[in-house]
């Protein structure tokens, strides 16, 4: 992930699933915020690993700094690595 403007930036990444009663819950966290004009590659690790039940999806919360064709947040690539 990685942003071209380093007053843009990705504030927080959230990974979650959804569970069997429609909740959600937390599989990792990332909190600190991604700024850079280069490619760069962060890590969300889970502090344990838990069993997944539903759907897994990932929030990001995003800084813009004003509005405008300058003012943009590029992302790539994420992978999901599973294990049992």
């Amino acid at each position: 992930m990685a942003d071209t403007d380093l007053d843009d930036y990705i504030k927080q990444v959230n990974v979650e699933y959804v569970k069997t009663d429609g909740g959600t819950q937390s599989l990792c966290s990332f909190t600190t915020p991604i700024s850079s004009t280069t490619w760069t590659c962060q890590a969300c690790s889970a502090s344990t690993p838990v069993g997944i039940y539903g759907p897994v999806f990932a929030r990001f919360k995003l800084h813009f700094t004003g509005d405008g064709s300058d003012n943009r947040i590029r992302l790539g690539n994420m992978y999901l690595h599973l294990t049992e």
